[in-house]
């Protein structure tokens, strides 16, 4: 068996890994968008799960979304309307918080 791509990734094979990384992502972003616009709240929260992957995993490789914190408070905020509040303590996504700990509305507030 060949790969094409195999790690460590040149810089010109990363610079063409991270725009289809971004691309993914942006779609994921509108998708969130439009469920929240069609009030299909599983849609939603299956797209948020998705994202996830891309707002925890990816981080070192992308740069931040200007949507991230937007979506996520939307997410945590339907947790708690569905008074699923254990599921907001324990479920609560990795990327919320800062690299420090620190929480990003306090962050956003301050910066």
């Amino acid at each position: 068996m060949k790969f094409q791509s195999v790690p460590p990734f040149s810089a010109e094979e990363m610079a063409s890994i991270r725009k289809v990384l971004l691309l993914q992502r942006e779609t994921l972003e509108l998708a969130c968008f439009l469920s929240l616009y069609a009030r299909d709240v599983k849609a939603f929260e299956r797209y948020i799960a998705q994202l996830k992957t891309f707002y925890n995993d990816y981080r070192a490789v992308m740069p931040p979304s200007s949507s991230q914190g937007a979506l996520l408070g939307l997410y945590l905020l339907g947790l708690l309307s569905q008074n699923q509040i254990a599921d907001f303590h324990t479920g609560q996504p990795a990327g919320l918080g800062g690299r420090d700990g620190s929480a990003c509305a306090t962050r956003s507030a301050s910066g």
